[in-house]
């Protein structure tokens, strides 16, 4: 079950409350004193990427000419190897 961080609106204090889902947006009174308490928010887990703030990955040409090197590099390798190339990759 969740926890949910709560600030009694009287004394400050700060205490956390284990409670379903369903009832995240009930009451809380403070164990101290028996105030009304505040909801806290905070944030959870940040997932850091390196994408672009609208979501998408940059689309730059020196990013599409990486792109091409890298599968350049890729298919030398598999033709050294010996192995066959992926479907979209075979000699022109």
């Amino acid at each position: 079950m969740p926890r949910y961080e709560f600030e009694c609106a009287t004394c400050g204090r700060t205490f956390e409350v284990t409670r379903p889902i369903a009832a995240s947006g009930d009451p809380a009174t403070c164990p101290d004193d028996g105030s009304p308490a505040q909801r806290l928010y905070s944030v959870g887990g940040v997932f850091l990427s390196s994408r672009k703030d609208d979501g998408r990955r940059s689309r730059t040409p020196a990013d599409a000419d990486a792109r091409a090197e890298a599968a350049a590099k890729a298919d030398a390798r598999a033709d050294a190897a010996g192995a066959p190339r992926a479907p979209g990759h075979e000699p022109a």
